[in-house]
């Protein structure tokens, strides 16, 4: 029996940004590099992502900043339900309309640069809208935070884990010192969260 991950169509999709951008690591990797062998569409969606990974690292494209980032996300769910119009130079299969919207807006997270890889995903739960601090949901607004800095060297999986643990969204950041905003769901939650995000130094540097 194998001991790959049985994912979903959108937590594969979901993934796709962290394989194109080299981070996916152990049993999600394996699990996202056989579905992808499998499916045209997806191995297009993944050559889409390397190519605008690739141009906007040779463009130094600069941050649009977060109500830039709110604003294409509001586009992108706008242009899902218009036909659509063959981009140049991203491959077929990711001109498709299948390729959904919520792919499309991790991709604008993370290639953007305006939340790390790990964030977009955690932030993503398939039925809210990721949206950054200052945005439109609910999960932006919520009264119970928490101000975090991870540490440079945290691995993705670790700090997805960790948060996923704790049902903590990342709801912006990062600030100009690179601090992260967490919304809990709760006071109490808040302050279980805040005693296991500081026992794990290997991954969190402060968190109050």
């Amino acid at each position: 029996m194998s001991d790959t991950p049985e994912l979903s169509r959108d937590e594969i999709e979901a993934l796709l940004v962290f394989l194109a951008n080299d981070t996916l690591e152990g049993e999600e990797r394996a699990a996202v590099e056989a579905a992808v062998a499998a499916d045209p569409q997806l191995a297009g969606e993944l050559e889409a992502l390397k190519a605008m990974r690739s141009e906007m690292q040779a463009e130094d494209v600069a941050s649009p900043g977060e109500m830039g980032l709110a604003r294409l996300m509001r586009e992108i769910d706008a242009e899902a339900a218009s036909p659509v119009v063959p981009q140049a130079g991203l491959p077929e299969a990711a001109n498709l309309p299948t390729a959904p919207g919520s792919f499309w807006k991790i991709a604008a997270v993370v290639l953007f640069g305006l939340v790390v890889a790990q964030t977009a995903y955690i932030g993503y739960d398939g039925g809210t809208d990721f949206e950054l601090a200052g945005g439109e949901s609910p999960v932006a607004g919520a009264e119970f935070t928490i101000r975090v800095a991870f540490a440079e060297d945290a691995a993705e999986a670790d700090i997805r884990a960790l948060l996923l643990e704790q049902g903590l969204v990342i709801v912006g950041g990062p600030s100009a010192i690179g601090l992260y905003t967490l919304a809990a769901p709760d006071d109490a939650a808040r302050a279980e969260a805040v005693t296991a995000l500081m026992a794990r130094d290997d991954i969190v540097e402060s968190a109050e």
